[in-house]
């Protein structure tokens, strides 16, 4: 998606502080990606600040620290990864029993991980931090003013 930045350069203070009021009525981003090998599409959408930061709470855990070190915080960034495509995706519902009955498994986190190979895994991550805003890059309007 290409943004023609050159029409935000000159906002005035307002202009922005009105978008910023409305910011929550902007649109979710979101993403249909195919998985070739199974033939269905996924489609993703961009979750909150608010949800990441639980499913990085629910994936820490703490680590005792050796001879008298402080304990550390620790994230297990596998689990949080598969938590948050599970989080991110709108289509299919991976919170299915009939799923879950066939794979053997207790939930949808380690449902994706027994039916995806680990690359369409890392392709799935990758849309859902893009759709998060973790992949975009900032333009810079000062160049375009010159």
């Amino acid at each position: 998606m290409s943004l023609d930045i050159k029409q935000y350069a000159n906002m005035t203070d307002n202009q922005i502080l009105d978008k910023l009021l409305n910011a929550d009525e902007a649109p979710i981003p979101e993403k249909t990606v195919l998985i070739k090998r199974l033939g269905i599409p996924i489609t993703l959408k961009g979750i909150s600040q608010k949800k990441i930061a639980k499913l990085r709470n629910r994936y820490t855990r703490t680590v005792k620290g050796r001879k008298g070190a402080p304990d550390t915080k620790e994230v297990d960034s596998e689990e949080f990864v598969l938590a948050l495509i599970v989080e991110s995706t709108i289509k299919p519902n991976f919170n299915n029993e009939e799923l879950f009955n066939k794979y053997k498994v207790s939930g949808p986190v380690e449902l994706i991980s027994r039916i995806f190979l680990p690359g369409e895994l890392e392709q799935l991550s990758e849309v859902a931090y893009e759709l998060c805003g973790y992949e975009d890059e900032f333009e810079e309007i000062e160049n375009l003013k010159n």
